[in-house]
């Protein structure tokens, strides 16, 4: 055999194994951009339609407490935690919880149970299985209180969970950050 015919062989079997091998890598490549693109567009649905507007009725409520606690605090220093406020100020309490405190749990709860699916982890949160505990037992002692005159304290018998709005924030912030990364590899 000529070397020019085993040069043009050997030519030819380099450049099919080349393209073969660039086939491949375009088609590793191709699938990690659509699994980032899959990836972000689960996060981008978790931001916009649970996380990012928990987060802001978090921020919000904290907010209005603390604007509830300002007008109540103005003459009176020592009064400090729900529980003063509630015994002290009783209508401006309850004016609050009518139309501030239980509008905004009733858009959480109405949020988390349409949305569920988009909720981070394998099984429900304990944080939100006790928000869910704090407002069912407020709203129906306070129901009962309007319309068949049973006394209740004014307030939910399970305390809102501390770590709720603790940990919606901490998981928008994670999920931020992971569509941040992802937005980056993407542009690269």
């Amino acid at each position: 055999m000529e070397v020019a015919v085993i040069v043009s062989i050997i030519a030819g079997t380099v450049s099919i194994i080349g393209w073969i091998i660039n086939h491949i890598l375009a088609d590793y490549r191709e699938e990690k951009k659509q699994n980032i693109m899959r990836n972000l567009e689960n996060i981008n649905q978790q931001l916009s339609e649970l996380y990012g507007p928990l987060v802001f009725l978090c921020y919000e409520g904290q907010i209005s407490f603390n604007d509830l606690r300002e007008i109540i605090t103005k003459n009176n220093k020592d009064i400090k935690d729900a529980d003063n406020i509630k015994i002290e100020n009783q209508k401006l309490w309850q004016f609050w919880v009518e139309n501030d405190f239980f509008p905004r749990n009733e858009k959480m709860l109405r949020i988390l149970m349409e949305k569920t699916h988009l909720i981070e982890g394998a099984k429900l949160p304990v944080y939100i299985i006790q928000f869910i505990e704090h407002y069912n037992s407020w709203k129906i002692a306070h129901e009962r209180w309007k319309k068949e005159g049973i006394e209740y304290s004014g307030s939910s018998k399970i305390e809102y969970p501390s770590t709720f709005d603790e940990e919606i924030i901490k998981t928008f912030s994670k999920l931020k950050q992971l569509q941040n990364k992802y937005l980056t590899k993407i542009k690269n």
